[in-house]
């Protein structure tokens, strides 16, 4: 039973009522028939739903079902299974070459299927009726598939364009045209059906959406043998649901009940209009006021129109308002913080005051204590905290008294002499713990009021960011659709939000459409720039959401070659290589001191924080200042230098910024020039601040990150000859030179060479 159970719950009931929808619409359409005898409908249909991507292992049955239910012979197998066999041949060659069919395809499979029919109607048909039949069934295949494929992969949440509007209609007539051929004595299914759906439209569409659908089924009518009153009366009925859809549902129904009366009765709109057709509106009627209330407002919607989307975006940019404020406000905090804490740290007490404080205290602890102190107090006119005051001034550099620091006052008539040097030293070690511990507390407090102040910077570039106005672009948005359509990407919906430089554009498309070339030269060609990919994001239903935002003017390719000292497993130095923004890029070498496990891992230690820092949106100065006080309240020797490049994908603008590293080497056709740096390492002590300068990268140049195990052994003039004499474009091959070059010149340190090229766009 628990089986049972749990196979039942895995079924798809969504996709079940959808595929029963297609064969009730299969059998309709497949049935509908003119006044003069044609039948192109069905045909148009089935192929409509195999390229809006329906299995089609479940539709081509479905379709061969539905033809049979009306010609149960050899001629109808034969017609029917012939498209059958075509388009699921067609489908399957195009999924294994992985190409989408297109409409021109799908048109020319239409027509290869018709052949069976045509074999068999010249026999018995006129010849204008079979070239009207095979026309009307191209164009209808035609208009069927944009529908479908509007319908059915992108749904009706997003509004349709023009073409798919008068698709949908035409596709809504032929089932009109169908409905209005199945009666019953004076039982009509039509008006059964267009009396619930012209409620749906009048209270879940626009206004003119049920005048529209009104003229669309009279029409399909009126081809089906109605007759032109047929329009009128459904145009009719769908302005008394117009004029009434601000109502309550019930007098909305009754309305329609009675405009129909009216037209039956007084009018004579019907032949031989009796209860019969009063029941058949009533039931439908009936059926509109018993849909409970969540599917209502899951057709609304559904169908609706862009109001929804464009309250949601107000709601947005409302959101975004609020955000902001309450960004700024934590922004705020951390500065408070980051003062108080600045505050708090003050400043370390007078050297001279403290030594006078423990002299006072030895005078006052030790001394009067002593049994002969009235005679040094006498002699001194005093206390003895004036001598012991020149005690530990003597004392303090070496951190220690001894019996040659004491003055001949004391070593004359003290009697307890070592235990006034053992005092001297107690006090003097318990003050510079207290001093020590006092030290510590203040960097603490400054580092995390450093810390503070990071976080406040970030979180007010947040609110700025946050702050603007998000523009919406609903024109290009439909635009974009369209062209992504006519490349057969299936694509849901589009969002263009932002202005100039800083626009967006996401869309949600098939994940097997994802990764389509044509997906962002598409869009690219719509927004009139040119886009890159930024991000993607997992949806439901096989669907991917896709990033995209303007590209950088700038790109950059890289190599890396690095090898470990002779000897050892790992290397101390540490690269990174990482995309901070969409235009701004991070390159660094940290080349930890020594070699082995303990430099590898204060290297990583390093570039770790750094990457870290950046990615959370600090800027330079505080990412720096932080990881070095960081590094520097290590218990170990341990420091490394870092080599660090800030690259503007934009601009060309590359910041150099060196803490105890070497020179860099930047490259520009047979120019070679040389960036140095003069401070001090990393971790060494806590205030180092780095070497910063700015230089414009072009097109084309070569960047050199290289660690002092390289510079070491190679002399300026060699590893000028070497980028001089390289010609070619790949990084990688640049780097190998460069490190197996150090080899040949006998290096003993761990070698790293990080080789990047900037290049433009096309």
């Amino acid at each position: 039973m628990r089986n049972l159970r749990a196979k039942f719950q895995k079924i798809d009931v969504n996709k079940i009522i959808r595929y029963l929808a297609f064969q009730v619409l299969l059998v309709l359409l497949c049935g509908a028939t003119t006044k003069g005898g044609l039948r192109p409908f069905g045909l148009g249909a089935f192929v409509a739903l195999v390229y809006a991507r329906q299995n089609i292992l479940i539709v081509a049955p479905m379709y061969l079902a539905a033809t049979l239910i009306y010609d149960f012979s050899l001629r109808g197998v034969i017609t029917a299974l012939t498209p059958a066999l075509i388009f699921t041949a067609a489908y399957f060659l195009h999924h294994k070459s992985e190409r989408r069919m297109n409409l021109f395809t799908a048109n020319l499979c239409v027509l290869l299927s018709q052949i069976p029919y045509i074999a068999y109607a010249v026999t018995d048909a006129a010849i204008y009726q079979i070239i009207l039949n095979v026309m009307l069934t191209q164009i209808f295949a035609y208009v069927a598939i944009i529908a479908f494929y509007a319908v059915l992969t992108r749904g009706l949440r997003y509004k349709l364009t023009v073409d798919e509007v008068i698709s949908a209609f035409v596709v809504l007539g032929a089932a009109a045209l169908s409905l209005y051929g199945i009666t019953y004595k004076e039982f009509n299914l039509f008006y059964l059906v267009y009396s619930f759906a012209v409620l749906v439209a009048g209270t879940s569409l626009p206004v003119a959406a049920p005048l529209f659908l009104g003229v669309v089924s009279g029409l399909g009518c009126a081809f089906g043998g109605g007759g032109i009153e047929c329009v009128a009366t459904c145009v009719i009925l769908a302005a008394t649901v117009t004029a009434f859809r601000n109502t309550n549902a019930v007098i909305t129904s009754f309305a329609l009940l009675t405009a129909d009366v009216l037209l039956g009765y007084y009018f004579n709109a019907y032949s031989g209009y009796g209860y019969v057709n009063v029941i058949v509106i009533a039931a439908g009627a009936a059926a509109f006021l018993l849909l409970p209330k969540r599917y209502k407002k899951l057709l609304e919607n559904s169908l609706g129109t862009q109001s929804n989307a464009r309250t949601a975006k107000t709601v947005v940019n409302k959101n975004r308002q609020e955000l902001s404020l309450k960004l700024g406000s934590l922004a705020d905090i951390f500065e408070d913080m980051q003062v108080l804490l600045q505050g708090v740290a003050g400043v370390m007490p007078d050297t001279d005051c403290g030594r006078k404080r423990l002299a006072k205290e030895i005078a006052v602890g030790y001394c009067a204590s002593c049994a002969d102190c009235d005679a040094c107090f006498s002699s001194l006119g005093s206390d003895t905290a004036g001598v012991i005051e020149g005690i530990l001034e003597t004392a303090e550099p070496k951190g220690k008294a001894s019996i040659i620091d004491m003055p001949p006052f004391i070593t004359s008539r003290c009697k307890r002499l070592n235990g006034l040097i053992q005092t001297v030293n107690d006090k003097m070690e318990a003050g510079a713990e207290a001093k020590r511990e006092y030290l510590s507390l203040d960097r603490g407090k400054q580092l995390l009021a450093t810390q503070m102040g990071g976080v406040a910077s970030v979180f007010d570039g947040l609110a700025a960011e946050v702050r603007q106005t998000v523009s919406f672009d609903a024109a290009r948005e439909k635009r974009i659709i369209d062209e992504l359509t006519l490349h057969s990407v299936m694509c849901k919906e589009v969002i263009v939000y932002g202005e100039g430089g800083e626009i967006k554009v996401s869309a949600l498309v098939a994940a097997a459409d994802a990764d389509k070339a044509v997906l962002i030269k598409a869009i690219s060609k719509i927004m009139k720039v040119r886009l890159s990919r930024v991000g993607t994001a997992d949806s439901a239903d096989g669907y991917v959401t896709v990033h995209l935002a303007p590209a950088p003017k700038f790109d950059f390719i890289y190599g890396e070659a690095f090898l470990p000292r002779e000897g050892e497993n790992l290397s101390g130095d540490t690269r990174c290589v990482k995309k901070i923004s969409s235009s701004r890029v991070i390159l660094a070498v940290c080349d930890g001191m020594g070699s082995g496990a303990a430099a590898e891992s204060f290297s990583s230690r390093a570039i770790q924080m750094v990457e870290n820092f950046y990615a959370a949106g600090f800027q330079t100065e505080v990412v720096l200042s932080l990881v070095n006080k960081l590094l520097a309240l290590k218990n170990d020797d341990t420091f490394g230098a870092l080599d660090m490049c800030s690259l503007d994908l934009n601009t060309g603008a590359c910041d150099f910024i060196k803490l105890g590293a070497t020179y860099t080497v930047i490259k520009r056709r047979d120019e070679v020039e040389l960036i140095e740096g003069r401070s001090l390492p990393l971790g060494v002590i806590e205030g180092v601040k780095p070497d910063i300068s700015r230089k414009i990268l072009l097109s084309g140049d070569i960047l050199c990150i290289l660690s002092d195990g390289v510079t070491d052994v190679i002399p300026e003039a060699e590893l000028t000859s070497i980028l001089s004499e390289h010609k070619g474009v790949n990084p990688q091959i640049l780097a190998d030179e460069i490190v197996a070059a150090a080899v040949s010149s006998g290096a003993e340190d761990d070698l790293t060479a990080l080789v990047v090229r900037v290049f433009q766009r096309i």
